[in-house]
């Protein structure tokens, strides 16, 4: 398929032109000069995993977050990056970390729709009690409000104790 020809030719051009950034002494925590946001949150939004994964070799701050608070974690559940999510998990990305109003991952994919990205979360037992700090909803109230129904029943079915207790992804710490 063209297209997924062209994403993968693209992710290769932006894998080397980061390594040889990288090479000259560029931080992996570096952030652009537009906006503010570290590699690593640009690299998950995109969903380029093979650059995610060259930033944490070269010590990027996993937690680090763009000037409205967004993670790379944030970043990848809000644009349906399961396989960043989930790379991000593994290695110890902040599940609750939350951005300048109080969204955490959780409630960004809920608000989206992003069903594999939830399903990521409450498997490594992201807080699906905490509330935003805007509009004080959970993630399961803000997914209701925006009628994603498939991340409802996931939710719903998490706080019955029916989903979350299935086997955590390789590498992802069960919660204490």
């Amino acid at each position: 398929d063209l297209h997924k020809e062209y994403r993968r030719q693209r992710q290769m051009c932006i894998r080397d032109r980061l390594q040889r950034l990288l090479e000259e002494g560029v931080s992996a925590d570096a952030k652009d000069g537009d906006f503010g946001s570290p590699a690593l949150v640009k690299a998950a939004q995109g969903g380029h995993l093979d650059a995610l994964k060259l930033l944490r070799r070269h010590g990027a701050n996993l937690d680090a977050t763009n000037p409205s608070g967004r993670t790379a974690l944030i970043q990848a559940a809000d644009s349906g990056k399961a396989d960043c999510a989930e790379a991000l998990l593994e290695w110890g990305a902040d599940k609750d970390a939350a951005n300048s109003s109080g969204w955490t991952a959780l409630h960004w994919a809920a608000r989206n729709g992003q069903l594999e990205c939830a399903r990521l979360l409450v498997r490594a037992r992201a807080d699906r009690a905490k509330k935003n700090e805007d509009r004080g909803h959970t993630a399961l109230e803000v997914a209701r409000e925006k009628g994603r129904a498939e991340v409802v029943a996931l939710l719903e079915q998490a706080d019955r104790g029916e989903a979350g207790t299935a086997a955590l992804p390789e590498g992802v710490p069960a919660a204490p």
